[in-house]
């Protein structure tokens, strides 16, 4: 979090740190309110009456009075001869029936206190006209407020004072919070106020303190950051030290069209429309298996689970079982790579499409891992996709790529909450283990078993061009749309690298005569050749921890069979590294 140019912002009651409870607009309470049966009943009459004539003095008279009726000032005026009335505020009267009280007119209102219309007037305009409004009880209430004005006021201007911090995700429901250092707390801040304070008289509790804190403002303190984008803190330090203020200038421009860039993405990504259908997706970091509390662990190589997510709709929408998919397998299955990411997420666009009959556009969202996502192989999944299984009224296939170091995906969130809960558990020593905690929060699919993974690379490079040939650098782009040729026999893909302007045109990508309808992947093989050492420091970690018998644990049935696996079916594999991403600087949003 950098350190913001405004000061700290007084928030409403609504939005404070804690929130005061505010009774009176309780569902129940407003319920109670609205409730009203006859109010005109001769016992709640003569009650009404009663209680008006057991007053003592003509001064609370006019105060029932002034309690049963409510001034308002005249909203409309529509004068018939272009005269002004004379009427200068608009009165309701009420009657009260138990605790609540009801609406009446004038003329029942008078006939039940047996009273005249000069004399209700008269109080009311005296009281209107003088003060502004309706008379108020003065008497009682709360001294101790006003009392403490001035040592309240100090403590608000003290707290404005700092600078919040600009946090690096911010969702756009709770703008109104704001952060400080994480090297703050309350108890801090009371103290400098304490040592700032100039008057003794402006001295106040911790707990008083704390209290505005609390109910004024809507403050948090971050943590130390983690995980920030390159880009943004080069800037910024560029920005500290440099003393030239036209490269200054320039550094703050790319800061801000950098900034820029990052909002547009997310823009792209919330837009809520019944004719665009978002899939945003990514993976999450390999979970070990045992996962278990020994030491040895750390100094041992484990097997990895893999958990693909595909989110179904905008980063706003509630993520639930319906719209949340888990691809999931292990690492001796299949490797985790262009090819399985792009069965699965085929895989979705067939299964899904035909439930949502309104979309006539796809938006497909990822990172920019240039070995799993942002390559020539989802490219032609995709266009395969279009033109032979889609639906004729989907039109286009859009795949977008955030700017490095702003990638927060909904598929994120759901990691978040698995990660949350694998965390609590001590041990997990099985597949299935993992797959129960990824079913509290998604629809789970095998992928290699219950979904079928295709070679799509092989045969993307027979169809498609090599990557250099095409008519785009696919390292440079942020956007890929996907859209028919006239005859509907190929696929026409353009390539832009911002997310709100059109630079490039529409052209095939295909070699010269072939189409994207000659692209048939072949089922992948399944069973991976793990590595020797690997299997060899998993049967030591297994035997450490569990003991010589552990093959006769049924929890570690898997373990056993993989290790016991013979390598007439298994295959080698080259698994693909994906390099760092690197934000190319563009001035274009």
């Amino acid at each position: 979090m950098e350190e913001s140019q405004e000061n700290i912002q007084e928030t409403e009651a609504n939005f404070s740190r804690k929130r005061i409870p505010q009774t009176k607009k309780w569902k129940r309470n407003e319920k109670k309110v609205s409730r009203h049966t006859d109010a005109h009943r001769s016992e709640k009459i003569i009650a009404f009456h009663s209680a008006f004539y057991r007053t003592k003095s003509e001064m609370d008279q006019d105060n029932f009075i002034l309690k049963h009726t409510k001034v308002s000032p005249v909203s409309r005026r529509r004068p018939k001869t272009g005269a002004r009335s004379g009427k200068g505020f608009n009165v309701v009267y009420y009657a009260r029936r138990r605790n609540n009280i009801v609406p009446i007119c004038r003329k029942t209102f008078l006939q039940i206190l047996g009273l005249k219309k000069g004399r209700v007037n008269g109080v009311i305009s005296r009281n209107f006209m003088s003060m502004g409004a309706s008379a108020q009880e003065n008497r009682g209430g709360d001294r101790k407020k006003v009392k403490f004005s001035a040592q309240r006021r100090s403590v608000k201007d003290f707290i404005k004072k700092f600078k919040p911090l600009e946090i690096h995700y911010c969702r756009g429901s709770i703008k109104c919070r704001q952060y400080l250092s994480s090297n703050l707390s309350i108890a801090k801040m009371y103290r400098l106020y304490k040592d700032q304070a100039a008057p003794e008289s402006m001295n106040v509790k911790a707990s008083y303190f704390r209290r505005i804190f609390n109910t004024c403002f809507n403050i948090g303190f971050g943590s130390p950051r983690t995980d920030v984008c390159s880009t943004c803190l080069q800037l910024q330090e560029q920005m500290k030290h440099e003393k030239n203020e036209n490269k200054k200038n320039e550094l703050m421009i790319n800061k801000r069209v950098h900034k820029l860039r990052a909002r547009a993405f997310y823009d792209l990504l919330k837009e809520n429309n019944e004719n665009l259908l978002i899939l945003s997706f990514d993976c999450q970091k390999n979970q070990p298996m045992p996962k278990i509390p020994d030491q040895i662990t750390y100094y041992s190589r484990q097997l990895y689970i893999y958990n693909f997510t595909v989110v179904v709709g905008h980063s706003k929408m509630e993520l639930k079982k319906e719209n949340v998919y888990s691809y999931t397998w292990t690492e001796d299955i299949l490797p985790k790579a262009s090819n399985e990411i792009a069965s699965a997420v085929f895989h979705c666009l067939c299964q899904l499409v035909e439930k949502y009959e309104q979309a006539t556009k796809i938006r497909l969202v990822c990172d920019g891992c240039s070995g799993q996502n942002k390559n020539s192989i989802v490219l032609g999944m995709a266009s395969k996709y279009l033109l032979d299984y889609a639906p004729a009224r989907i039109k286009s296939i859009e795949i977008v790529f955030p700017v490095v170091g702003h990638s927060f995906l909904p598929p994120d969130r759901v990691f978040a909450q698995i990660e949350k809960k694998r965390k609590k558990k001590e041990e997990i020593n099985n597949p299935e283990a993992y797959e129960r905690i990824f079913t509290e929060h998604a629809t789970v699919l095998h992928l290699g078993t219950e979904v079928e993974a295709y070679q799509w690379k092989e045969e993307c490079a027979k169809v498609l061009k090599p990557t250099s040939a095409m008519h785009f650098s696919i390292k440079e782009c942020k956007r890929f749309i996907l859209k028919r040729n006239k005859t509907k026999t190929n696929v026409l893909v353009r390539g832009e690298v911002s997310y709100r302007n059109q630079q490039s045109d529409f052209k095939l990508i295909c070699k010269k005569g072939k189409s994207v309808s000659q692209i048939n992947p072949d089922p992948a093989p399944l069973f991976i050749k793990v590595k020797d050492k690997k299997l060899s420091d998993v049967k030591t970690l297994l035997t450490t921890h569990y003991g010589e018998n552990w093959e006769e644990l049924s929890d570690l049935n898997y373990f056993k069979e993989v290790l016991s696996r013979p390598d007439s079916l298994q295959h080698e594999y080259e698994h693909e590294n994906c390099e760092p991403m690197q934000e190319i600087p563009h001035l274009i949003v």
